[in-house]
């Protein structure tokens, strides 16, 4: 749009300069005269700035091999239907078990909840171990569990 306005200006200024310029050799320059060369002139210079900013309102406008088309999925006016589940995210914080075998059955339990886990006792009759003491674990000692899980630990008991 520019461009063309600016070409057409620019032809009509330079035809009335050519114009006015042979009354100017002839010796027929008048007041009027003078003023429309100056009009001409200004008008060269519109179409001049008309020109560069056409070029470059088309140096920064996309052509066609630098449009792309953006899908939509679903297709635009489609209604939006909420799921009827929520996938969960695993944000599960995970503590290693502490190895509370040997330990006094009120050791492990201080330990055990400490870290954060739910001890579960269980008792079993030994008589090669003194009553009281934690004898096995599950899970082991050094296995990583999610925080607030059980760990069952077995006591030794007098018969």
């Amino acid at each position: 749009m520019w461009f063309a306005a600016g070409l057409v200006i620019g032809l009509a200024a330079g035809a009335a300069l050519v114009l006015l310029l042979g009354h100017a050799r002839r010796g027929q320059l008048k007041a009027h005269t003078t003023l429309a060369i100056g009009l001409a002139v200004v008008a060269l210079v519109l179409s001049i700035v008309a020109v560069a900013r056409s070029r470059s309102d088309t140096s920064t406008a996309p052509n066609d091999a630098t449009r792309s088309t953006v899908a939509a999925s679903p297709p635009a006016g489609t209604a939006f239907t909420a799921p009827a589940t929520v996938p969960a995210t695993s944000t599960t914080l995970l503590v290693p078990t502490p190895n509370v075998i040997g330990l006094s059955r009120d050791a492990a339990i201080t330990l055990l909840t400490g870290q954060g886990l739910r001890p579960d006792v269980e008792s079993e009759v030994l008589t090669n171990v003194p009553a009281g003491f934690v004898v096995s674990q599950s899970p082991l000692g050094g296995t990583e569990v999610p925080l607030g899980s059980t760990v069952v630990i077995t006591v030794s008991s007098s018969a």
